[in-house]
């Protein structure tokens, strides 16, 4: 099984053990999601090499390189606020029958000239088939289509009531990453 196959099947111990309560078919059976938010302001920036650095809201300073894709840096200065939204959501649901895999990928950037920003969205769906379940050591064995074996350790194992070896999961991860760029307090007007 590919790293991916592995982070995305993994996303399953987390997702049972704080997930809502099982809802009727064709609703998943269980759902997650998490939001976390983050504001920086913008110390140094490094065109050349492509490198921002960052202030944390607790004084905590990070450089992190910049893609190429993004197209504006040029428009960051020193003093400038970045906003950064990272949202997850999980979904897992007993489906019939194998069904495809899927992987998507969204980008969408801010305008040339414009102050640097977008949003990245990524949403991968497997199915995995439940190879064996204890239910009282709170573990779940599954095989994904390419016939590797996971092990995932579930939080919360009477979640795992209506579960049976045999049952075919269909396991949905997406993530999404926004970022926004405000120019600093002097800048405004």
């Amino acid at each position: 099984m590919t790293e991916r196959h592995v982070a995305t099947l993994m996303a399953v111990c987390g997702l049972l053990a704080c997930s809502s309560e099982p809802e009727q078919e064709p609703a998943p059976l269980y759902e997650s999601s998490k939001e976390v938010s983050t504001v920086a302001t913008v110390e140094a920036v490094d065109l050349e090499a492509r490198k921002i650095t960052l202030k944390g809201p607790q004084g905590n300073t990070i450089t992190c390189d910049v893609d190429e894709r993004v197209q504006n840096l040029p428009q960051v200065k020193p003093g400038d606020m970045v906003t950064l939204t990272y949202h997850e959501a999980a979904a897992i649901q007993v489906v019939k029958k194998a069904e495809h895999e899927e992987d998507d990928v969204v980008i969408d950037r801010a305008p040339a000239g414009e102050k640097p920003g977008g949003k990245i969205t990524r949403q991968v769906s497997r199915t995995a088939e439940i190879v064996s379940l204890d239910k009282a050591r709170g573990t779940v064995t599954l095989r994904g289509t390419d016939d590797a074996m996971t092990t995932v350790y579930v939080r919360k194992p009477e979640r795992l009531a209506g579960l049976k070896v045999g049952d075919l999961l269909r396991i949905t991860y997406s993530e999404a990453v926004a970022v926004s760029v405000q120019p600093a307090a002097s800048e405004v007007r």
